[in-house]
């Protein structure tokens, strides 16, 4: 994907977030791989909802298009 500068401020506060949870993570657990700390962050609930209201509109017209069809 595009580098994390360009992208919107929904998606760095997420990304910061994982990286932020994954270094808590391989902290207490120090034999954990850095590929095992990811699969379990990102398996966990997320702690805020991360998409705008521009992004909720797009799935939603988008998805009514596509059941149209």
């Amino acid at each position: 994907g595009p580098p994390i500068l360009n992208q919107s401020p929904e998606r760095k506060r997420m990304y910061s977030e994982i990286l932020r949870r994954v270094r808590d993570y391989m902290q207490r657990n120090h034999s954990a791989t850095l590929g095992a700390a990811i699969n379990y962050v990102i398996q966990q609930p997320a702690p805020e909802f991360y998409l705008s209201a521009q992004t909720v509109k797009r799935i939603i017209n988008y998805d009514a298009h596509h059941r149209q069809i």
